[in-house]
This record gives structure tokens, C-alpha cells and sequence, in this order.
């Protein structure tokens, strides 16, 4: 049973909400880009909750995250769920990203910072996602690109190495990127998979470099060492 909820939200967004004892619904008009609407509700039953309660987003390009805390007072257990949504141009239902995010038809505009950190919250890389939020100046695809990739070969850890690599593939499917910056993201992906000991996507990622700016790419493979493989 709901005995408590509580709706904040960016920029003071009109939200209309309905609750009943085991349901509530939130409606939102509009979201724009970097807005957010945090819901928490405090629900408590008799006895112990074993399942995560249904909850479900309707409407194009909306992200959630769900957050549980649960507390014991004797026989009755309280469960808080923190919902932060926000919006992107990803069509989801509340579906965790595991290892993608889904191509869309309509790609993203917007202040590159912004994008890619949203990208690195969804892609776990908690971090990197701290440093663009307190970014000041701008900053581009291909820059960012070459310092992650850069810091992931440094670092020379496989989780990190993994969560890089899989921030710049959704950037390549999530975000509008010039055709020079989009070469080079490919390449830095090329680079993530031959520290990975993946030749067959490596080779892959190379091509679409080459074939999104030959002559750059080429320019690049001749001064690294790393990527003499491609020569």
C-alpha cells in the first residue's frame, strides 16, 4: 500500500498526479532536454515484499532510474522508490540499458558536454558523468573521444576499458556528430577493442572510421603505435 509519495521536479514542471492504495500516475505535459521529475514513494505491506513493484513510462525519448531502500520496522517492511526520470530521444519503457541504447531515427542536438554526459550516466561511468556536470568551458566528440580512450589505455583495466568503449558506441548512435568526429570515435573504438584482444571488431570499427574519413584516419594510423596493425 502507497502511505506516502512526494513529486519535485526541474524548472517547477506542471505535474498532475492520482493515487489510489497500490497505484500511482504521474502525467507530464512536456520535458525538455537536461529536465528532470524525481518521484519517491514510501509503500509498506504486512508481509515481506519479494518483487519490484510495476513501474512503467509512456511517451517518446523518456530514460528512468530506479533506486530501492528498504527498512525494517517489525512485521511491516517499507519500501521507498526514488524514480528520476529524463529526457532523451531514446523510446524506452523503463527497461535498464544493459548494453545499448537503441537507434533512433531522429538524433540528438544539443550542447555536446551535455550529451555525452548523459551518455556516461546511462552507461555507468559514474565519474566521467561528475566531470561533464561540473565541465565550464565546451567541449567537442572527437576531443572527448581521444581523452576517454586515452585515459582507458593508461588506466589498462577491463571494466573501465569496457564501459568507455560502450559510452562511445552509443554516442555514435544516440548524438548528431559530424562526419570527421564520428571517423574518429570509430577509431578510439578500434583502439578500445585491440587492448580488448578483439581483431574481428576492431577491424570493423577501423572500417567505418575509413569510411567516414579515409585520409584522417590513415593520418592517425601512421603516427600510433598502437594501431600499426592497420597500416
Amino acid at each position: 500500500m502507497i502511505d506516502q509519495y512526494r513529486i519535485t521536479s526541474a524548472n517547477n514542471l506542471p505535474v498532475i498526479s492520482s493515487v489510489t492504495a497500490n497505484n500511482l500516475k504521474v502525467e507530464i505535459d512536456y520535458l525538455n532536454p537536461n529536465e528532470y521529475v524525481d518521484i519517491s514513494i514510501l509503500a509498506s505491506a504486512k508481509t515481506s515484499i519479494t518483487k519490484v513493484p510495476n513501474i512503467s513510462l509512456r511517451g517518446k525519448g523518456i530514460v528512468g532510474t530506479r533506486e530501492i531502500i528498504q527498512k525494517e520496522n517489525g512485521s511491516t517492511l517499507n519500501i521507498t522508490y526514488i524514480l528520476a526520470i529524463s529526457l532523451s530521444l531514446v523510446s524506452v519503457f523503463f527497461s535498464f540499458i544493459k548494453d545499448k541504447i537503441e537507434k533512433v531515427s531522429s538524433k540528438h542536438s544539443d550542447e555536446q558536454k551535455w550529451i555525452i554526459s548523459f551518455i556516461c550516466g546511462v552507461c555507468s561511468l559514474v565519474e566521467e558523468n561528475d566531470y561533464y556536470s561540473k565541465l565550464s568551458e565546451k567541449t567537442s566528440y572527437w576531443y572527448e573521444s581521444d581523452r576517454l580512450c586515452s585515459k582507458a589505455i593508461q588506466l589498462n583495466e577491463n571494466l573501465y576499458t569496457n564501459k568507455v568503449l560502450l559510452v562511445l558506441l552509443n554516442l555514435l548512435r544516440y548524438a548528431n556528430i559530424a562526419e570527421s568526429s564520428q571517423a574518429i570515435i570509430h577509431y578510439n573504438c578500434a583502439k578500445l577493442y585491440l587492448r580488448l584482444e578483439k581483431q574481428k571488431e576492431a577491424e570493423i570499427e577501423i572500417g567505418y572510421a575509413r569510411k567516414h574519413s579515409k585520409k584522417l584516419i590513415n593520418s592517425r594510423i601512421v603516427i600510433d603505435p598502437l594501431m600499426n596493425v592497420f597500416k
